[in-house]
């Protein structure tokens, strides 16, 4: 159906003044900051509860070997939606922004949102590859209760080797704080206790689902590789992790092309900013966790040194997968 145009002089500017009010309170970035991880996830924390965040999700955005840096940069950028329009998008560089904060767009009117509250956040880490360390990486997301966004170039997936350069160490170092704060050793208190989690994969070079499909077999595989490689805590209460499901209670697979990647962090598959997402956090929560892995000694050069149950050195890297 064809609408008729309005001829009222007045007719264009009134949609003009809806799409302000509706964007005005639309999801923004509120700050980023240089300082060093995991400790920066607090400052942003502080601003997103400042900007009146009630709920805040945290997430690790970390990527394979052969991602460049320029497309490191432009991902961030486009998987987070963040258009370079808003007051303080500039304040998000790869490579400099080590975190940074974003308020969501919260529907009052949607089921089990925070009407009375002041809305809901994110807070991401970006460590960038070359410069951080792999204790900063684990570290980071370990802090974060294990949620991470993860670029997989399909060179890597390829030849099967730099998936888990990163990755791989984290995912030993997750799975030891979480050991050692179920049985109460280590330092770790309630805090690193394991929580609902979520990993997105994207990958470059898939656009459409046969090659997304066709993508996952091969991260998976090489998964599979990489948690028999690592060094996993041994209890009672544990089995050893064989597969990301072990690890990750909700796992995405997506491409380069994806937008607000921010908004499926919920490991319920439900709208992150709810206030009964399994991801959404009080502010002083979130920053308990930073606080405590730094207290743990999970982080080099950083406060005592707290060995963990399972015995990980903090600076072993995962061995790169060769197929054997």
């Amino acid at each position: 159906m064809i609408s008729k145009p309005n001829r009222s002089p007045r007719g264009p500017i009134l949609p003009f003044l809806l799409l302000l009010l509706s964007t005005a309170d639309a999801s923004h970035v509120v700050s980023g900051t240089t300082a060093r991880l995991p400790m920066s996830l607090s400052t942003v924390i502080q601003d997103l509860e400042a900007e009146g965040a009630s709920y805040v999700t945290t997430a690790a955005f970390l990527t394979s070997q052969s991602v460049r840096r320029s497309t490191c940069s432009s991902l961030l950028r486009s998987l987070f939606s963040i258009s370079g329009e808003g007051d303080h998008d500039d304040e998000v560089i790869y490579g400099e922004t080590t975190a940074f904060g974003k308020k969501l767009d919260d529907d009052d009117d949607d089921e089990g949102s925070d009407a009375d509250g002041g809305g809901s956040g994110v807070a991401i880490a970006c460590p960038s590859r070359g410069e951080a360390t792999v204790s900063e990486v684990s570290s980071t997301v370990v802090a974060c209760g294990g949620t991470v966004v993860y670029v997989a170039d399909e060179v890597d997936l390829g030849r099967g080797e730099g998936l888990f350069d990163a990755l791989g160490p984290a995912v030993e170092r997750l799975l030891a704080a979480r050991a050692a704060a179920e049985s109460g050793d280590g330092g770790g208190g309630t805090t690193l206790k394991h929580r609902p989690s979520t990993l997105i994969v994207v990958f470059t070079g898939a656009a459409s689902a046969a090659e997304i499909e066709s993508s996952r077999r091969l991260f998976e595989a090489s998964a599979a590789k990489m948690l028999r490689s690592i060094i996993q805590p041994v209890a009672a209460t544990s089995h050893r992790a064989t597969k990301l499901s072990d690890v990750f209670d909700r796992i995405e697979y997506v491409s380069s092309n994806e937008k607000d990647v921010d908004m499926q962090l919920c490991p319920a598959g439900g709208k992150v900013g709810r206030k009964n997402s399994p991801s959404a956090r009080e502010p002083a929560e979130v920053a308990g966790s930073v606080r405590t892995v730094v207290e743990a000694g999970l982080v080099e050069n950083v406060g005592p040194m707290v060995e963990m149950a399972a015995k990980v050195p903090v600076k072993q890297a995962c061995p790169r997968l060769t197929g054997n």
